[in-house]
C-alpha cells in the first residue's frame, strides 16, 4: 500500500512542477501533451499505478528534457533530469541511459524482421506479376504476328484471284469472238449486208 501511496504522490508532484513551471496549466493539458486522457491521468494519480509504456513514451517526449523517466516509474528518487548525477544531465538523452522498456531492442529488431520479410514477400511477389504480363505480352505479340502472316496471306490471294479473274475473262472473250468470226480488234457489224446469189 506504502508503494501505491508513492507512485501516487510522484505523479502529483510532477503536475504540480510543470504546473509551476508553466508548462502545463492543468491535468488535461498534460494528458493532451503525452497523448493520453484527463480522466487517465486522474486515475494514475489516484490509484498509484504508474502508466503504460506508451504513455510513458509520450511523457518522455513531452517532458523527457525536464522530467527523469525513472522517477515516474519508481526506480529513481530524482525527479528532475537537471539533477541527475554526471553523466545524466540535462544534456543527456535519458532514455540512452535507460531504455523505456526491456524488451524495446527486441522487440525492434523482431519488428524490423518482419518488416523484411513482409518487403521480400512482395518483393517476389512483384516479380511473378511482371513475369506473367512480360509471357502474356511475348504470347500477344505471337498472335498479332500471325495475325499479320494471315491477312497478308489473304492479300496475296485476292490479288491472285483478281488476276485469274481478269485472265479467264480475257480468254472468254477471246473465244466469243472467234466462233462468232468477229475480230476482237474491228467492233462487229450491227447490220450486215444481205449476200447475193448467183
Amino acid at each position: 500500500m506504502e508503494e501505491k501511496k508513492k507512485e501516487q504522490t510522484r505523479l502529483a508532484r510532477v503536475l504540480r512542477h510543470l504546473r509551476m513551471q508553466g508548462k502545463i496549466s492543468s491535468d488535461k493539458d498534460f494528458a493532451d501533451k503525452v497523448g493520453t486522457t484527463a480522466t487517465t491521468v486522474s486515475r494514475n494519480k489516484n490509484s498509484g499505478n504508474p502508466f503504460d509504456e506508451k504513455i510513458m513514451r509520450g511523457v518522455y517526449k513531452a517532458f523527457g528534457d525536464i522530467i527523469n523517466i525513472d522517477y515516474l516509474r519508481g526506480e529513481s528518487d530524482i525527479m528532475l533530469v537537471k539533477d541527475l548525477p554526471s553523466g545524466k544531465d540535462a544534456n543527456a538523452n535519458p532514455q540512452e541511459t535507460t531504455p523505456l522498456h526491456p524488451d524495446c531492442n527486441g522487440l525492434i529488431s523482431v519488428a524490423l524482421a518482419a518488416k523484411d520479410e513482409v518487403i521480400d514477400t512482395l518483393k517476389r511477389q512483384l516479380a511473378g506479376t511482371i513475369a506473367a504480363k512480360d509471357e502474356t505480352i511475348a504470347v500477344q505479340k505471337c498472335e498479332l504476328a500471325a495475325k499479320d502472316e494471315i491477312i497478308a496471306t489473304k492479300d496475296a490471294l485476292i490479288k491472285n484471284l483478281q488476276q485469274t479473274v481478269s485472265s479467264l475473262r480475257a480468254d472468254l472473250s477471246m473465244e466469243k469472238g472467234l466462233s462468232t468470226g468477229t475480230s476482237l480488234s474491228a467492233p462487229a457489224d450491227t447490220n450486215p449486208r444481205p449476200r447475193k446469189n448467183v
